[in-house]
């Protein structure tokens, strides 16, 4: 498997209105056979959403569709995904893909 952590340190007014859940239900529709949500979290307003997708030659294609996908859903601007590839060992650096890239 490949892990994907979905942070933020901001809300949204769609996280706002729907809560972490119904964006985790998203998730799971949108990556269909090609992964799923596998917990989360929220505190002290952050929030996480952990991420498996399936690990096979195409799984950086969909790292790439979930960055779309979350633009498209309205995730706030400071949402970064840290994605552990599926050769990575632990105190190998982690590879951060921020959502909307700064200028």
């Amino acid at each position: 498997m490949v892990n994907v952590f979905i942070y933020s340190e901001l809300s949204s007014p769609t996280l706002q209105d729907e809560g972490r859940s119904g964006l985790e239900d998203d998730i799971d529709e949108f990556l269909g056979e090609d992964g799923q949500c596998c917990g989360g979290g929220a505190g002290d307003g952050s929030w996480n959403v952990d991420v498996e997708l399936i690990e096979d030659g195409d799984w950086e294609t969909r790292v790439t569709r979930l960055v779309g996908f979350l633009r498209q859903r309205g995730v706030p601007a400071d949402t970064k995904m840290v994605i552990l590839s599926p050769d990575w060992q632990p105190g190998m650096p982690r590879r951060t893909v921020r959502v909307f890239p700064e200028d």
